[in-house]
């Protein structure tokens, strides 16, 4: 099965298909939509008695970190998860789907995301379900900022509301690209690309 990437019709079909901003087309195949070194030592003992009991505490095996996250990071990743919160809600009540993406996105995410959603809405078509997010910051300069994510949305679907066909389902692993803005202070998702192959970010 295919899944087929439109930049106006599954814009905002499933949390899967939101191909917006800066969007490209094409088809996936499939359901849709860190040198650590070890040491050793000896102790001296003296001759002809016995080995005097180490006072020594071991030490605890060293774990690798987690990566840092700035206060900057943080706050495009908050944006981001905020970004897909919204669209779940505003696919659930297309009429007013503007009152909750206008907080998160901004230009052509926000006019595409909306529009499609309304026409998705006039088609008899409906999107539920939401994405596995696994987001982390590609890069950051001034006020733009991206984020690379790799989205499990096997339990996204989009399906027609009269007869419940399922027209598009997701993959385990889906690589987005979105492109976030600083307005007035508040990050907002400006664009969203697929990537391919689809898992390059997982």
């Amino acid at each position: 099965m295919k899944r087929i990437v439109n930049c106006t019709a599954a814009a905002a079909a499933l949390s899967v298909a939101m191909v917006l901003g800066a969007c490209t087309s094409g088809e996936r195949d499939g359901l849709n939509l860190g040198d650590p070194t070890a040491t050793s030592s000896t102790a001296d003992s003296t001759v002809g008695a016995d080995p005097a009991p180490s006072s020594a505490v071991p030490s605890a095996s060293v774990q690798p970190s987690a990566a840092v996250v700035s206060a900057e990071e943080q706050a495009v990743l908050d944006a981001y998860r905020a970004f897909w919160a919204a669209l779940d809600q505003a696919q659930a009540d297309p009429p007013r789907s503007q009152d909750y993406l206008a907080p998160v996105a901004t230009g052509a995410q926000f006019e595409q995301t909306n529009s499609a959603i309304k026409a998705d809405f006039l088609a008899g078509e409906e999107s539920v379900g939401s994405p596995l997010l696994a987001p982390r910051v590609a890069s950051i300069d001034g006020d733009i900022a991206v984020v690379h994510d790799c989205q499990d949305t096997r339990e996204a679907v989009r399906r027609d509301v009269e007869t419940g066909e399922v027209l598009l389902v997701g993959m385990a692993e889906d690589s987005v690209e979105s492109t976030l803005k600083r307005v007035d202070g508040t990050w907002k998702v400006a664009g969203t690309t697929y990537p391919e192959p689809a898992g390059v970010f997982c």
